[in-house]
């Protein structure tokens, strides 16, 4: 019996998305935006900035064909006029498709650095750190947190908001912060969140963690989903001088040209 071998390749239309590399030095952050674009036969793959600027290889811009169905973008050093929307359009005879990404100032969501899980903590207090990845200044930090476990409550707690003011001027584009919680309660499961919020608006909360908490240590559990914030917090002014700002200049000027007024707000 003869047994031949029949090869059938299905064509189909791409399907684009991106994905961004951040890059981030001292004086400088890039980032290179992948557009990847999976299709048969493989299809023409453009870049675009919002809202109809084809893009191609220039000293602030550099496209390279990573593969038969990728494309990047890279933007070696973001400034203002970078910010904007991008968007990748990949298309064959069998369809295209498109994918954006927008670069703004907004801050990135915060990295916890430091889930502490043997802290002496005599006073029933919970010490955190976390980074956060920002193209313009950082002026306040929301954290939020409740009671989510415990014995004596039936229902996860209120939620409690607090604003932790940045009062450093920025130096780089990852910046770092630390806040104490006080007054929590022994023996309870306390989940949380932060969020920075700069010149740009606030930006997507970080990973949920959960910690418990006795009267000897503090123990961090493992982080959790995300909720919608429930409360604002009030707001103080205060000035800021343009002596302290020459004395603090960054060492970037695209961060201190976006540094005209810094609000702070109080805590709860």
């Amino acid at each position: 019996m003869d047994i031949k071998s029949v090869q059938v390749v299905v064509r189909y239309p791409p399907i684009a998305n991106i994905h961004a590399r951040w890059t981030p030095s001292p004086s400088t952050l890039s980032v290179t935006l992948l557009c990847s674009a999976p299709a048969i036969p493989p299809p023409l793959i453009r870049w675009y900035k919002a809202p109809h600027k084809l893009l191609t290889t220039e000293p602030n811009l550099t496209l390279n064909k990573l593969s038969k169905n990728t494309l990047s973008l890279q933007i070696p050093q973001i400034t203002l006029s970078a910010l904007g929307t991008y968007k990748c359009k990949a298309e064959n005879e069998f369809g295209q498709s498109s994918a954006e990404f927008n670069l703004t100032g907004v801050p990135h969501s915060p990295i916890f650095s430091s889930q502490a899980d043997s802290v002496q903590s005599p006073m029933l207090e919970y010490n955190i750190t976390w980074s956060t990845l920002t193209l313009s200044p950082i002026v306040e930090y929301l954290v939020m947190y409740r009671i989510y476990k415990a014995e004596k409550y039936n229902i996860p707690g209120s939620w409690r908001i607090i604003a932790v003011p940045e009062r450093k001027l920025p130096r780089g584009f990852i910046v770092t912060a630390t806040h104490t919680l006080k007054g929590l309660e022994p023996s309870v499961t306390y989940e949380m969140k932060v969020a920075a919020v700069s010149t740009y608006g606030r930006g997507q909360w970080s990973k949920m963690i959960l910690f418990s908490l006795n009267k000897g240590t503090n123990t961090a559990i493992n982080p959790g989903s995300s909720h919608l914030p429930l409360l604002s917090p009030a707001r103080k002014s205060i000035s800021v001088s343009s002596s302290h700002i020459a004395r603090h200049t960054p060492r970037h000027p695209f961060l201190f040209s976006l540094i005209t007024i810094i609000i702070i707000r109080s805590s709860l």
